[in-house]
């Protein structure tokens, strides 16, 4: 599932002048995940080329499919929350040597996707003063995946202040993971920010070795791991804590994690210390804090 991102104008504008390169050198196809880029592409591209599909997965199998079929590139264009969710597909296209060209908007970080390099031929960052004639003509001619990331702006992470939350938890000798913690004590073990991508998977796994721990994130980490909630053998004792931003991924997730019998909670900060830890006690359980 993937909520319609707002796109600024200045992503807007880069965006219609790389697809229309791209459609320059002879590129008719485009698989969209969100209908906030419908009228953009429209200027570009005849009906009969664009093609909605709402789940990142499917849409980037669908234009290796659509590639395969007429041996020409075809698009996928994808907000960089959901890059994580276009590994899958463009590993497959990597080997089996089919041009699917992902177009990634809205990049917030310096993370520069690094580590999507080893499924793709090539990968550029356009920022503003980006000259991107040639690298295109070389993306449209390679017989294998690329990315293009179009960055929006450029900024440190903001360190997280998790001090409320973890002075609420009481569980024993469990270890408390917080992601990019502005604080760390005895309490806290601290996740770097150059490891955010698969926090939630890497966790889990933590998890299956008979370890108790709990992981506390912000909420925009949610779409960086979202296959995980495709896992249908969760750890019993999975305790995860959001802390909730603007991303509003909570929702999305919710019934995924229902579904594989993950027990959610919403609450209010300031935290109420006796119903966070009992709803603690009651794993596998997802509690968001807002």
């Amino acid at each position: 599932m993937n909520l319609s991102p707002v796109i600024s104008k200045k992503s807007k504008m880069k965006i219609e002048s790389i697809l229309k390169k791209i459609k320059f050198e002879g590129v008719d196809h485009v698989v969209y995940t969100s209908k906030a880029v419908e009228p953009l592409l429209l200027n570009v591209f005849s009906n009969d080329g664009l093609h909605y599909i709402q789940d990142v997965r499917s849409a980037v199998f669908s234009a290796y499919g659509i590639s395969k079929m007429s041996h020409v590139p075809a698009v996928v264009l994808v907000d960089e929350s959901y890059l994580p969710s276009t590994y899958t597909g463009l590993t497959e296209a990597w080997f089996q040597r089919v041009p699917v060209i992902v177009i990634s908007y809205n990049g917030k970080s310096l993370d520069k996707s690094f580590y999507l390099d080893r499924c793709v031929d090539l990968s550029i960052v356009v920022s503003e003063e980006t000259i991107i004639d040639a690298e295109i003509r070389k993306i449209v001619s390679l017989h294998g995946p690329s990315l293009i990331k179009v960055q929006e702006t450029i900024k440190e992470e903001t360190p997280f202040d998790y001090t409320e939350i973890v002075s609420t938890i009481i569980d024993g000798d469990a270890r408390i993971f917080c992601y990019n913690a502005i604080n760390v004590d005895n309490k806290i073990v601290n996740i770097d920010s150059a490891y955010k991508y698969g926090v939630i998977s890497k966790y889990v796994g933590y998890l299956s070795s008979g370890k108790d721990s709990i992981l506390v994130i912000p909420e925009e980490l949610l779409s960086l791991d979202s296959n995980i909630f495709n896992f249908r053998n969760f750890p019993q004792n999975f305790k995860l804590i959001v802390k909730a931003d603007d991303t509003q991924n909570w929702e999305k997730f919710t019934n995924w994690m229902t579904a594989n019998g993950i027990r959610v909670e919403k609450m209010n900060i300031p935290i109420e210390k006796e119903k966070l830890q009992k709803a603690l006690k009651e794993t596998p359980v997802a509690i968001l804090l807002k």
